[in-house]
């Protein structure tokens, strides 16, 4: 009698084992389940987001002007009156721009002469030491037309 309680005993002892391995076992699975929600609740609000951030760009795409509008666009403002009215002040326009890049260049070209005497320029011609502009572009503008001298041993009118 005495083995069969001890059989008993065993056989309950192995089943509470057994319990308890299942009761972990299912709190293993519990926790990994909730950590793959979690996983899975940040995919889904990635997921949201892309999507909120692909639908705004789609929208921003669908406000955009086609290429065959915008040449539509230019067609109409190139034959515009308005457009043809002005064009000679593009023309007036695009040459001032052509003499200011002239004039830079002169500017700089005369500048790495070591031509120009500044000081002498100023000393000799009263209008440039009126003038509101820097001597050497004052010569460029009105000094060389004049005849002025841009150094003591320079002469434009020899």
């Amino acid at each position: 009698m005495s083995n069969l309680k001890n059989h008993k005993s065993v056989k309950v002892e192995n089943r509470v084992i057994q319990q308890e391995e299942l009761l972990n076992d299912i709190e293993k699975l519990k926790e990994s389940n909730e950590s793959k929600d979690e996983v899975l609740a940040n995919l889904q609000n990635i997921v949201k987001e892309k999507d909120e951030h692909l639908i705004s760009h789609l929208k921003e795409i669908e406000s955009l002007k086609t290429q065959d509008e915008i040449v539509e666009d230019l067609v109409s403002i190139k034959e515009s009156k308005c457009w043809i009215y002005i064009k000679p002040l593009r023309d007036l326009q695009k040459a001032i721009r052509r003499v200011d890049v002239k004039f830079r260049k002169y500017k700089k070209i005369i500048e790495k002469s070591k031509l120009f005497d500044a000081k002498f320029y100023l000393k000799t011609y009263r209008d440039a030491r009126r003038a509101n502009e820097m001597p050497i572009e004052h010569f460029l503008k009105v000094g060389f037309k004049k005849g002025y001298r841009p150094n003591e041993s320079f002469d434009t009118k020899w």
